[in-house]
């Protein structure tokens, strides 16, 4: 069951969700733009008249073939990350237990003893979509969705979000349109104006890549180590400082200076 598929429930952890077919016609479409060729490459791919089992896999699989990443260290700890698919994104780093694998990877040699790792990758591979009263807000999934429409596709399954309340679980802005909009309009734009006379134009723009850079900035401090028990002290009986020896190099001569916390203030 897709359910219980690890990456599933970390990826849709935060809202209620359920399985459910929906109208694409009513769906409304935060994406205003359709990237035809992509569209091709994707129909292509489908079935002709695709089952609902067939359907299933296309839409709520949890895993699903996606572009390869091409990657190129432009500088010292400085990564980044391209494809030609725009769902490219940073997926967050992590503490990672070390391994005796992770030793091969420790270039600069030393005595490795932690280690953090960083994902990046694609968003959750289920068409997806949030659920506030009569209104269905398409999430994930667009290019998918009009694919399966242009090829006469009319109802699909998809996860449902469900929100109970939106100042506090809606997002702010879904592929750049604002929440106002998207639940506050009576009338937004919805998938079927895509396919109507008159409602979009076509371009031919170059292609594009979508790029995520990652860097590591390491900053080093001393500080303070374990605060001492405190107790009463006499007032002619300082507590202890700790002692230190500095070696400084002078021009023309070295000096040793040591240096000792004096008693008593004179």
């Amino acid at each position: 069951m897709f359910s219980s598929d690890n990456l599933f429930q970390k990826t849709f952890s935060h809202l209620p969700v359920s399985f459910g077919l929906v109208e694409i016609d009513r769906l409304v479409a935060p994406q205003r733009t359709v990237n035809l060729d992509y569209v091709d490459k994707l129909v292509a791919r489908y079935p002709k008249n695709p089952s609902l089992a067939e359907l299933l896999n296309i839409c709520v699989a949890p895993t699903r073939e996606m572009e390869p990443i091409q990657h190129l260290e432009v500088a010292p700890n400085t990564h980044v990350f391209s494809s030609p698919n725009s769902d490219i994104r940073f997926l967050g780093a992590f503490v990672k237990e070390l391994t005796t694998e992770d030793s091969a990877h420790a270039v600069l040699g030393g005595l490795p003893a932690a280690a953090v790792i960083a994902f990046v990758g694609y968003g959750g591979a289920p068409i997806n979509v949030l659920q506030w009263g009569g209104r269905v807000v398409l999430n994930n999934g667009f290019h998918r969705v009009y694919a399966l429409r242009s090829m006469g596709v009319t109802e699909i399954p998809v996860v449902i979000q469900h929100v109970g309340n939106p100042q506090l679980e809606f997002s702010p802005h879904v592929a750049g349109l604002p929440k106002e909009y998207l639940l506050g309009v009576p009338r937004p734009v919805v998938m079927k104006d895509f396919f109507e006379d008159g409602f979009a134009i076509t371009l031919r723009v170059r292609d594009r890549l979508k790029m995520v850079t990652l860097g590591s900035a390491v900053n080093q401090h001393d500080v303070p180590g374990r605060p001492v028990a405190s107790k009463k002290l006499r007032a002619q009986s300082p507590a202890p400082a700790r002692r230190i020896s500095i070696w400084t190099l002078l021009p023309t001569s070295v000096s040793r200076i040591a240096k000792r916390r004096s008693p008593t203030r004179q």
